[in-house]
């Protein structure tokens, strides 16, 4: 298996090349270093400083009038006590879909380094703002990624939130855990699928590896639109002993109302 060590090794190599290469940017074709120009950069990131309150535990984008400490987010009320807290790169709005698009859908593998970049800057904005809540421990926390099904891994051959999450993991200096969360069965597809069917559907399809007692776990994923899925694994985990279970995801959907 020595093959394998020598290829993640090659590849975080090229990982850390990109971010210092110019390259064509993703979404205009320009030259910039990391794969996406300043604009496009600041086009993506726009709704996360400017687009008024956001939900302070799971970086929703709240509806004119509501606050970040207001009790009535529509979907922390659903959310697992285990999932201590949700943080975002993204609002899923136009330009920043088109690259999750790029990355599932159309299959560019390349987007997933740009992401875990965008990604890991806004954790870190959070962990450095005066007075912010606690976002994980710096040295102890393990990284993982929520499984893709059997039957994605085969059409696609990765998982796009893997591919993120081990990426985001390098940028933050942690420990990336592969296979800590593991899956043996598809599910429905949960495009178009209300909170209650999204919360049915992922009931029992995540179960924890073991080796997170004690220990507190940051897990990725690329779209967050009502938090059922990081809430089952949250619970998973808790049930194996872990302290605290953190979600960083690449783009938060609008609120469903």
């Amino acid at each position: 298996m020595a093959y394998l060590k020598t290829l993640r090794e090659f590849r975080s190599w090229l990982s850390v090349l990109r971010d210092r290469l110019p390259l064509a940017c993703l979404l205009c074709r320009s030259r910039a270093r990391g794969g996406l120009c300043a604009h496009c950069r600041q086009a993506v990131g726009a709704s996360m400083d400017t687009g008024g309150g956001r939900c302070g535990r799971c970086d929703l984008l709240l509806p004119p009038g509501r606050c970040a400490d207001c009790p009535d987010c529509p979907d922390c009320r659903h959310l697992s006590p285990a999932l201590e807290r949700v943080t975002a790169a993204f609002d899923y709005a136009w330009p920043g879909d088109l690259l999750v698009q790029r990355l599932k859908p159309q299959g560019r593998f390349s987007c997933a380094p740009v992401l875990a970049s965008l990604l890991a800057a806004r954790c870190r904005a959070l962990r450095a703002r005066p007075m912010a809540p606690p976002f994980w421990c710096e040295h102890s926390t393990l990284v993982t990624a929520v499984p893709a099904g059997p039957r994605s891994l085969v059409l696609r051959g990765y998982n796009p939130a893997g591919e993120v999450g081990r990426a985001l993991a390098r940028r933050l200096k942690l420990e990336w855990r592969p296979g800590l969360v593991l899956r043996d069965r598809d599910g429905r597809d949960q495009k178009g699928l209300g909170r209650n069917a999204r919360r049915l559907e992922v009931r029992g399809l995540y179960y924890c590896s073991g080796g997170v007692a004690g220990r507190e776990v940051l897990i990725v994923d690329d779209v967050m639109t009502t938090g059922s899925t990081l809430s089952v694994i949250a619970d998973a985990l808790k049930e194996q002993g872990a302290a605290k279970v953190w979600g960083a995801v690449v783009a938060r959907t609008p609120a469903r109302l």
